[in-house]
């Protein structure tokens, strides 16, 4: 099983309004879905009302999670997907008035959804898995991110956390290092790494 270690109650909101938090990245493997339904799971256990919008059409992990769970294992989160940019925006327009937070699984793929996402968001969770090819990915989204953002009214805060840690490796704090210097090399001041990642551990 694995735990959220997040501070999800950080990311709740300030004022009486709905929270979008996105869960995207620049490729599939680090955990997207697995922290989104985390997340929303979070938040209903909260006491919030939650919609897992799924928006990505390939793989479908939100919502096959949601289709082999009981009916009742959480009366305060829903589930939905959408399968185009323009359903997306339609999507959480109407559900804004409907839910206390929206929780977008976002596609593995830097493309026109993933965009909208970075538009929509009040939030964004990057998933990072500490690989070296990884590393080359997560340069191209933050140039992705910032063309995406350059055109919101308010700037997107984003976090980056380590999934799939391991509890004592000097690799890890290699790529960690290598990722806190592209995001300063970039001067992204709007996306932080995260001090604590979520460790992976082998049950027994």
């Amino acid at each position: 099983k694995i735990v959220l270690m997040l501070s999800i109650s950080l990311l709740s909101p300030p004022t009486i309004r709905t929270m979008v938090t996105a869960v995207g990245g620049p490729k599939g493997g680090p955990g997207k879905s697995t922290l989104a339904i985390n997340i929303a799971c979070s938040y209903a256990q909260m006491g919030h009302t939650v919609m897992l919008i799924d928006a990505d059409e390939t793989n479908k992990h939100c919502i096959r999670w949601v289709e082999n769970r009981p009916p009742d294992l959480h009366r305060r989160l829903d589930v939905c997907q959408v399968t185009t940019p323009e359903a997306l925006v339609a999507s959480v327009r109407s559900l804004a008035d409907k839910y206390d937070h929206l929780v977008i699984d976002a596609p593995p793929i830097l493309k026109k959804m993933t965009a909208k996402i970075a538009l929509l968001a009040d939030y964004m969770i990057i998933p990072f898995y500490p690989g070296t090819f990884d590393l080359y990915s997560f340069e191209d989204f933050l140039h992705f991110f910032s063309d995406a953002t350059d055109v919101r009214a308010t700037p997107l805060p984003a976090a980056v956390v380590f999934n799939k840690e391991k509890a004592v490796n000097t690799r890890t704090a290699d790529l960690r290092a290598a990722v806190s210097g592209l995001i300063e090399q970039r001067e992204q001041t709007d996306i932080r790494l995260l001090d604590r990642g979520l460790v992976d551990r082998n049950a027994y």
